[in-house]
């Protein structure tokens, strides 16, 4: 007698909240830069989550979920409570700033270099936004990597510096899900009252 093989992967139905329909026609079409930030902004945020409880921890708990709710439906406030539990700390905060705010942070770097030190401010508008920023600070032929902690309106930064700095990058690597001047010059071109993938 033949028996099946245990299969080598789970399967976990995650059951949203509600569902996006697309026609054919908008599959087909290219996305603009916007919406191309609106359709990823799942993808950013579990990057960011698991950044946040470190990519290994991550990895085991979602390893973890897919064992214990194996075949079985799992709805989207469950799936949460589920990475929390194994965690073992509340993520609200993400949550709320993630989850139920619309659209993205928005930050303003200015800074100036005195001597040799860089002082700088990374200030926003509302909703406030928890988060961990790279700040590269870069010379002719040299850089330098500094993060910064925002919870508020704004944050002061001092770095030591040994050489002349021409430019400091907010987010280098674009890790943080947020506004750019691209992304806002794409959203100012969106007809008031029209939804960027109409």
């Amino acid at each position: 007698m033949r028996t099946n093989p245990k299969p080598k992967h789970s399967v976990v139905c995650i059951k949203p909240e509600s569902s996006i329909a697309q026609s054919d026609s908008d599959r087909q079409r290219p996305l603009n830069l916007l919406e191309a930030l609106a359709y990823t902004k799942g993808a950013l945020v579990f990057d960011m989550l698991s950044r946040e409880l470190g990519r290994a921890t991550f990895q085991d708990i979602l390893h973890q979920i897919t064992q214990s709710y194996r075949f079985q439906r799992l709805a989207w406030p469950e799936f949460l409570i589920a990475i929390e539990r194994s965690a073992g700390r509340t993520l609200d905060w993400f949550y709320e700033q993630w989850n139920q705010h619309t659209g993205a942070p928005d930050f303003q770097l200015s800074w100036k270099q005195e001597g040799d030190t860089l002082r700088g401010t990374i200030a926003r508008s509302e909703p406030y936004y928890v988060v961990r920023l790279k700040l590269q600070v870069q010379g002719e032929t040299v850089s330098a990597l500094q993060i910064v902690q925002i919870t508020g309106a704004s944050v002061g930064f001092a770095v030591s510096v040994s050489f002349r700095v021409h430019s400091v990058t907010l987010d280098p690597d674009f890790e943080i899900l947020r506004w750019t001047p691209e992304y806002r010059a794409a959203a100012d071109g969106v007809p008031s009252g029209r939804n960027p993938g109409q």
